[in-house]
């Protein structure tokens, strides 16, 4: 996200800050002047200021003006289009152009936001990203993308014997339910047989047993009553059984216990076949992580990724000082200047991918050089010129060595220069309003 443009109410008037895409160096500023433009510069991004309005440019290329009048509802709207876009940056009710990084106020006032003491202290980078930018780039990422490839196919292969595992348990759920069926069925044959063995005897016996006595001839035909009544319930459990094996099929992805026996062959072939790939991945990714300790020792992989542009953008910044010709850099190959430089670098980098949304946003330098050797200012003052638009910066000064440097680069439109005066007309710094000035761009 880039910011082309800031209004600011202040009393019954405003003034604007046109901003270059690249850098932007707004000099004659004190410290407290420069808090106070700083303050609202934060507070337009977050919400939390009515009366500073913004022009930007978000990472779709859309220019959006954020509206935020005093007393009224705060709004985005799509310049190009005139639609209203406020709900892609509402947050509790609040317009919050930082929240689209996950980034509270005073996070962001951190992160992109570089004073003198954060600067002028050598070291203040982390040594792991320097001992990493000194590897062959190309390998590096390489072999980190090696590790991270292995670890999915592995992970893959592990979640297909997880499923061949769940299949086990499948096979086992129906043989239980087709043993059971198969008892039920064998019960039912028995109680069938005897009772048509019944059936018979009755018929034979109940008359003669009739006409000696009929109380006799009842107990033969309770027998069959009783038998063809364990019939029936032997039938009820079949089926009952043939539903559960039904089930139990369908679960396993068989229709018929004689095609998921078919079924069961071909995935022992196959479950073999799976461990074995998974053997296989497992070496893989053993042989990579090998490859990676081998390359870079403890470091963690994903640590390393995570950090990747800060990284890139060391290495880069390596290489241009090894390779740059003349005098330019010759300041920054010392260990204090390497040591600012690649500080420098760092601020940048973190600044270019912000959030879940990885998008950039305005760098805020608040006088860095001001403690720096003036021996490392302009190889400082270049570098920046150099790299400067990704992220975009904003530079505010009272250092006349950054202004005479400024004014000279303006002339190529690289970047430009405001140079702000009081007024005659003094007004108070406060946390709500910024101070009165005037800006003539040069």
């Amino acid at each position: 996200m880039k910011c082309q443009r800031v209004i600011i109410e202040v009393g019954s008037g405003t003034f604007a800050l046109e901003l270059h895409p690249r850098l932007t160096v707004v000099a004659g500023l004190s410290s407290t002047e420069r808090d106070s433009l700083t303050n609202e510069l934060f507070g337009a991004w977050a919400g939390e200021r009515s009366g500073v309005h913004l022009v930007v440019r978000d990472g779709a290329n859309r220019q959006l003006a954020v509206v935020r009048p005093r007393g009224a509802r705060h709004r985005v709207v799509e310049i190009a289009t005139d639609a209203d876009v406020t709900h892609e940056f509402s947050v509790g009710g609040e317009v919050d152009l930082l929240a689209r990084a996950g980034l509270s106020t005073l996070e962001a006032r951190d992160r992109l936001r570089v004073r003198p003491s954060e600067l002028a202290i050598p070291g203040h980078h982390d040594p792991r990203i320097t001992e990493l930018a000194h590897i062959d780039q190309k390998v590096l990422w390489g072999t980190a993308e090696n590790v991270f490839r292995t670890e999915r196919a592995l992970g893959a292969e592990a979640e297909a014997v997880t499923t061949t595992l769940a299949e086990s348990e499948a096979v086992e759920a129906v043989e239980l339910s087709h043993r059971r069926l198969e008892l039920a069925t064998v019960r039912m044959d028995r109680y069938h047989k005897l009772g048509t063995r019944l059936g018979a005897v009755t018929a034979v016996s109940s008359i003669p047993l009739a006409i000696v006595a009929l109380p006799l001839a009842l107990i033969p035909l309770g027998l069959t009553a009783t038998s063809i009544g364990k019939v029936a319930m032997t039938k009820r459990a079949v089926k009952a059984a043939e539903e559960a094996e039904a089930e139990a099929l369908e679960a396993a992805g068989a229709q018929s216990y004689l095609g998921f026996h078919l079924q069961r062959v071909n995935g022992m072939l196959s479950s073999a076949t799976t461990r074995k790939r998974l053997t296989n991945a497992a070496d893989l990714h053993r042989k990579a992580i090998t490859s990676w300790r081998q390359l870079v020792g403890a470091h963690d992989v994903g640590w390393a990724l995570e950090h990747r542009d800060e990284i890139m953008t060391a290495a880069l910044l390596d290489r241009e000082l090894e390779q740059a010709n003349g005098p330019a850099f010759a300041s920054l190959r010392t260990v204090l200047g390497s040591s600012l430089a690649h500080s420098l670098a760092g601020r940048l980098s973190a600044a270019r991918r912000l959030g879940p949304v990885r998008e950039s946003y305005p760098l805020i330098l608040d006088d860095p050089f001001r403690d720096v050797d003036p021996a490392l200012k302009p190889a400082l003052l270049a570098l920046l010129g150099r790299w400067a638009g990704n992220p975009q910066v904003i530079f505010l000064t009272e250092d006349p060595e950054v202004v005479s440097w400024a004014r000279v680069e303006q002339i190529g439109a690289e970047i430009s220069l405001i140079e702000a005066a009081p007024t005659g007309v003094t007004a108070p710094v406060s946390a709500n309003h910024s101070p009165v000035i005037s800006t003539s761009p040069r």
